[in-house]
C-alpha cells in the first residue's frame, strides 16, 4: 500500500511532464498552406499557386537528408525520386557513379549484407569514448603534455555533460517507471471492472470499495480528463528516457562497427545500401510530407510542393547523425541531380564541420540550394 501511494504522488509530476512534452491543440487542417491574410500564418501557397495558375511548372528535385522515408506511403509514393540511370535489383551499378541499385537515393546507415543503424550514440558520447583512452587515469592538467592539453579539456567537458545528462535522466526515468507501473496497474484495473474503452464518465461514476482501486480510480480522474495525456504519449516519453540512457549517452554502446568503415575517413565514399525505408523513417517520411506529399488526392495532407520529386538519403540514426554521411549524402545529391537539399537535423558538436563545409561548398558550385532547419 505504501509502494502505491509512493507512486501515486509522482502522478501529478509526471502527468504534467508528459502533457507538456506530447500535448498538441488541435490545429486547422491544411494550415500550414493557407497565408497571414486570411489570419493563419502559414508559407500562402495557395495564394502562390493560384497566381501561377498561368505558368508551366517545372518539376524540382528535392534531397531528404533524414532518418529514412517510407516510400510505398500512399501519399508520398507517387512523388518519389527514381533513378533514370538505373536498373532496379540487377546488382549492378548501371550509372557508375558508385552506388549499386540506387533507385531511390541511399541509405549511409547500413552496410552491403542489408544490416542498418537504428540506435546511435550523441556526438559528445563518441568524442568522450575517443578520448578516453588517453585521458580517463589522468587527474590533473599538470599531469597532460602541452600539445594535448586542448584534447585533455574536450574529455574532461565531455565527461561532465555525459554524467550530468545521466544523473538527470536517470532520475526522471526512474520517476516516469513508476509512474507507468501505477498507471499500467490503474488502467489495467479499470478495464476489469468497467469496460475496455472506459471513459472519464466511467471513471468519475466508479465506487471501487478496495482501497488501493479507490487510489487507482483517483488517478485515472485527474488523467482521463487531460486532453494532453495518453497511455501511448507515456510509453512514448518512457522510451525516449531509455533510449537516452542505453544508447545517446552511454559510452559502452558502441554505435556503427557492423558497417565496417572509419567515420573519420572521409576517403572512403561508397559504402552502405539502397534500403533508404530503414528503421526510424518517422521524422523523414513526416518531412517529405511537408515538402511533397501529393495534392489534391484526398489522402491525408497536401505537401507544399506541387512538381516534386523526392530524393531519399537516410543519414539521421536515432541519436547524433555522423558527419562523414552528411557530406557524403550532399555530394550525392549535388551530384545526382537535386536542386535543393533539405536537411532537418542538428547537434551540438560536429568534429569533422570541415569536411562537410567542403561539400557544401560542392553542393553550392552546382548551384543547389540548401535548406537546414
Amino acid at each position: 500500500m505504501n509502494i502505491i501511494r509512493q507512486a501515486a504522488a509522482l502522478t501529478l509530476s509526471a502527468a504534467i511532464s508528459i502533457s507538456t512534452v506530447f500535448g498538441q491543440e488541435t490545429v486547422l487542417e491544411g494550415w500550414h498552406m493557407k497565408d497571414p491574410s486570411e489570419g493563419i500564418y502559414g508559407v500562402g501557397a495557395e495564394k502562390a499557386y493560384e497566381l501561377l495558375k498561368d505558368r508551366k511548372p517545372t518539376k524540382v528535385v528535392v534531397a531528404i537528408l533524414d532518418s529514412g522515408v517510407d516510400t510505398d506511403h500512399e501519399d508520398l509514393q507517387d512523388n518519389i525520386w527514381v533513378n533514370p540511370n538505373e536498373i532496379a535489383g540487377n546488382g549492378i551499378d548501371d550509372d557508375k557513379n558508385g552506388y549499386v541499385d540506387d533507385i531511390n537515393g541511399w541509405n549511409f546507415l547500413g552496410n552491403a549484407e542489408g544490416q542498418n543503424l537504428d540506435a546511435a550514440n550523441l556526438e559528445i558520447t563518441r568524442i568522450y569514448r575517443k578520448l578516453a583512452p588517453r585521458f580517463q587515469e589522468i587527474e590533473s592538467k599538470k599531469d597532460v603534455a602541452k600539445e594535448d592539453r586542448a584534447d585533455y579539456e574536450r574529455f574532461k567537458n565531455a565527461e561532465a555533460e555525459i554524467l550530468e545528462e545521466l544523473n538527470a535522466s536517470s532520475q526522471e526515468f526512474m520517476q516516469i517507471d513508476g509512474f507507468l507501473n501505477i498507471f499500467t496497474a490503474a488502467d489495467s484495473t479499470a478495464r476489469a471492472e468497467l469496460r475496455e474503452n472506459y471513459s472519464s464518465e466511467d471513471v468519475l461514476g466508479w465506487k471501487p470499495e478496495a482501497e488501493d482501486v479507490k487510489l487507482y480510480q483517483s488517478i485515472l480522474a485527474g488523467l482521463t480528463q487531460d486532453p494532453n495525456f495518453s497511455k501511448a504519449s507515456l510509453t512514448k516519453y518512457h522510451a525516449y528516457l531509455e533510449e537516452k540512457l542505453e544508447f545517446h549517452y552511454n559510452p559502452r554502446f558502441v554505435d556503427r562497427s557492423f558497417i565496417g568503415d572509419n567515420p573519420d575517413d572521409f576517403s572512403n565514399r561508397f559504402y552502405g545500401n539502397n534500403d533508404v525505408s530503414a528503421p526510424h523513417d518517422d521524422h523523414g517520411t513526416h518531412v517529405a510530407g511537408i515538402v511533397g506529399a501529393v495534392s489534391g488526392n484526398g489522402i491525408g495532407m497536401d505537401g507544399i510542393a506541387q512538381n516534386v520529386e523526392l530524393m531519399i538519403l537516410r543519414t539521421v540514426p536515432n541519436g547524433d547523425e555522423f558527419d562523414k554521411d552528411i557530406a557524403n549524402a550532399i555530394r550525392y545529391a549535388a551530384d545526382n541531380g537535386a536542386d535543393i537539399i533539405n536537411m532537418s537535423f542538428g547537434k551540438g558538436y560536429s568534429p569533422h564541420f570541415e569536411e562537410v563545409h567542403k561539400a557544401i561548398k560542392h553542393a553550392e558550385e552546382k548551384g543547389v540550394l540548401m535548406v537546414h532547419a
